[in-house]
C-alpha cells in the first residue's frame, strides 16, 4: 500500500444505522409507542425536551446524533434526535425494573 494515500475509512467511516423512537420502540419486548420511548428516554437521563423538541443529553452522546431532514410541511429541514443501537440495551433494562 502507497503511504501516500489516503486511509478513506479513517476519513469516511462507516456510517452507522441510526432509530428513530418509533423504530426503537418496536424492538422492545412488549413493543412501546413513540411518546413511551421518550418518555424512558429522558427519565434515564439521556435527553431532555426544549420546547417542541427532544435533544440528546451531551453526557451520552454516543448513543445518539442529530440529522438534518428535509421538512414535511416547508422547503427547509429540521434537526431530529436520532437513537443509536447502543441505547436498547438500556431501554430493555429499564422495562426490568418497577418505574
Amino acid at each position: 500500500m502507497d503511504d501516500n494515500k489516503p486511509d478513506f475509512k479513517q476519513i469516511f467511516p462507516k456510517r452507522r444505522k441510526t432509530y428513530t423512537p418509533t423504530e426503537l420502540g418496536k424492538l422492545l419486548d412488549p413493543q412501546k409507542e413513540s411518546e413511551a420511548v421518550n418518555r424512558m428516554l429522558a427519565d434515564l437521563g439521556l435527553q431532555t425536551k426544549q420546547g417542541s423538541v427532544w435533544v440528546g443529553n451531551p453526557e451520552h452522546a454516543h448513543h445518539w446524533v442529530m440529522k438534518e431532514i428535509p421538512a414535511r410541511t416547508s422547503s427547509g429541514s429540521v434537526k431530529v434526535l436520532r437513537w443509536y443501537a447502543s441505547v436498547v440495551p438500556i431501554l430493555k433494562s429499564a422495562l426490568q425494573k418497577p418505574w
